[in-house]
């Protein structure tokens, strides 16, 4: 037997919202169909054969079959019964005492039937015409205007409660605190549906609520007086666990812990992080001292990682890897950059013999990036063709253009100075020793000179 978990919460409230209206005749039901494990029924077409009992089991069947074909998506399904059944009955003319609905799906009955509760029975009062006060009115066939009938406090219901004091309604919640409160429990499983008509749409098997319409569907929340509204978010008894909020300062606000994580402004495109007045299109504050602020890129499979980010200890802004190196970061105190050099960070370490004739082959030219208009000022640099053959390791190709790692042409340009210098060195060495010999020379030429003289 397939069993079927019904709303009778969309039901009441669709049948409140109908009896309003002098020819509201039908009623709208919805319900989750289920295998035997619990497990919702596949998507797809399903007939549907509903009929009215006047007892939970047995007894007599008063109105239907009313046959209609139903869209399932998930499980879930919205009809609407009426006006009349398979044999011209009205479904209105059925609510003077308590009815059961038994529904037959494919040809197969479900079990047990479902008790219609409290609002449908307002279908039945069509006609009554002359009750001005129906507070007892059970059977007031004749009351056409029961518009001031607002103390009919006789219905009995577990799952719709008034609180007329208060102006307050309850689904499933026996004091309600506010104008609509609604609490899902055995009796009242499943969501509730708000719909222009049935569009067909799948509906997520955790959904509680749906908003469905054949075109657009929204969700407004108005504040009359300008305060602000949002919508909160609480699990174990918190009220505050999360929210989205429009302020009356006109920005949006997302809450999560009861604080305020991300902020877009009204006054100007701005989005802040961490702060609820950004000052810049995207202002990210630190969450307290210790605490990084800035943004992290990871690799989809969350095996790579920079994160740029503003170190409160020294308030230094850093490049930082995976790896946990910072190989790159800007000073606080005067804006110099700086890399990771510690010896204890690398590997495979060799010197560079020689620099200075690779150095000396490398030419230096003045030029202007194509994109760049003629009064833009020239630029010093090297071509990474030039680069490439006497040091490959520092050129690169990317997405079809070549790329020059230039600050590697730091320590080249170092290495080709210290040989520079060390030829240099020598050379004045050598002519050091070769004055030396000159002056020995010269003296002992100067000594044998004065010898003859004498």
């Amino acid at each position: 037997m397939q069993p079927i978990r019904t709303l009778l919460a969309a039901a009441t409230l669709a049948a409140l919202l109908a009896g309003g209206a002098a020819d509201a005749q039908q009623m709208n039901y919805q319900g989750l169909l289920t295998d035997s494990s619990g497990n919702p029924r596949p998507d797809g077409e399903y007939t549907l054969q509903f009929r009215l009992y006047n007892a939970a089991s047995g007894g007599a069947r008063v109105w239907g079959p009313f046959t209609t074909t139903a869209d399932v998506a998930g499980g879930r399904f919205n009809v609407i019964l009426g006006p009349d059944d398979d044999g011209g009955d009205t479904l209105a003319d059925e609510f003077a005492n308590d009815r059961y609905l038994q529904i037959n799906v494919n040809g197969t009955a479900l079990t047990p039937r479902q008790k219609i509760l409290a609002a449908p029975t307002a279908l039945h009062a069509k006609n009554a015409d002359l009750a001005t006060n129906a507070t007892n009115a059970t059977n007031a066939t004749s009351a056409d205007h029961a518009t001031t009938a607002d103390t009919a406090a006789n219905f009995t219901s577990t799952v719709l409660f008034t609180d007329e004091s208060a102006g307050r309604v309850g689904i499933g919640a026996s004091s309600p605190i506010t104008p609509l409160h609604v609490i899902g429990h055995s009796t009242l499983a499943g969501f509730v549906r708000v719909y222009g008509g049935n569009s067909g749409q799948g509906v997520h098997s955790s959904s509680d609520m749906v908003i469905e319409d054949f075109g657009s569907a929204y969700l407004q929340l108005n504040s009359r007086d300008g305060s602000g509204a949002g919508i909160y978010f609480g699990r174990n008894g918190s009220s505050d666990d999360g929210a989205i909020q429009y302020t009356s300062g006109e920005s949006m606000r997302f809450r999560t812990a009861g604080s305020t994580r991300m902020t877009i402004a009204s006054s100007a495109p701005a989005v802040g992080i961490g702060t609820t007045n950004p000052q810049t299109p995207l202002h990210v504050k630190s969450l307290g001292s210790g605490v990084f602020s800035g943004i992290m890129l990871e690799e989809d499979d969350s095996s790579q990682s920079w994160r740029i980010t503003y170190n409160t200890n020294d308030d230094d802004l850093e490049f930082r890897h995976s790896d946990g190196n910072v190989y790159f970061y800007i000073r606080d105190t005067d804006g110099t950059a700086a890399i990771t050099s510690d010896r204890r960070a690398k590997k495979d370490i060799e010197p560079l013999d020689s620099a200075l004739d690779q150095i000396g082959r490398i030419p230096v030219m003045r030029y202007r990036y194509l994109n760049a208009s003629p009064e833009v000022p020239k630029t010093y640099g090297y071509f990474a063709q030039d680069v490439e053959p006497e040091f490959p390791d520092l050129v690169e190709q990317k997405e079809g253009t070549k790329t020059l790692a230039i600050t590697g042409m730091i320590p080249i340009n170092t290495r080709a100075i210290q040989e520079l210098k060390a030829e240099k060195d020598a050379e004045l060495e050598a002519l050091r020793e070769a004055n030396a010999t000159l002056l020995e020379r010269l003296e002992a030429l100067e000594r044998r000179i004065d010898e003859r003289v004498d």
